[in-house]
């Protein structure tokens, strides 16, 4: 089925997912560093777009799923 976007949809952006997941843990117990790991971790996610890799959609879907996989890791611990 044809994406209203134009785009082919691969699905989401393991490479995204990664960034963003493994994002939290270079920053721990420092605040500023908190920023530059998101940026980076945008970063990552700009390129595959640009790269014609993945649409933007996918791209978010890989945010989305790196930023939950923490949060999960912890809850799944307790």
């Amino acid at each position: 089925m044809a994406r209203p976007d134009g785009c082919r949809g691969v699905g989401p952006s393991g490479r995204t997912a990664a960034a963003f997941a493994s994002a939290p843990a270079p920053s721990a117990g420092v605040a500023g560093r908190r920023c530059v790991c998101a940026v980076r971790a945008a970063m990552v996610a700009a390129q595959r777009v640009h790269a014609g890799a993945h649409c933007p959609t996918d791209v978010a879907e890989g945010r989305v799923i790196g930023s939950a996989a923490p949060a999960l890791i912890r809850a799944a611990r307790l």
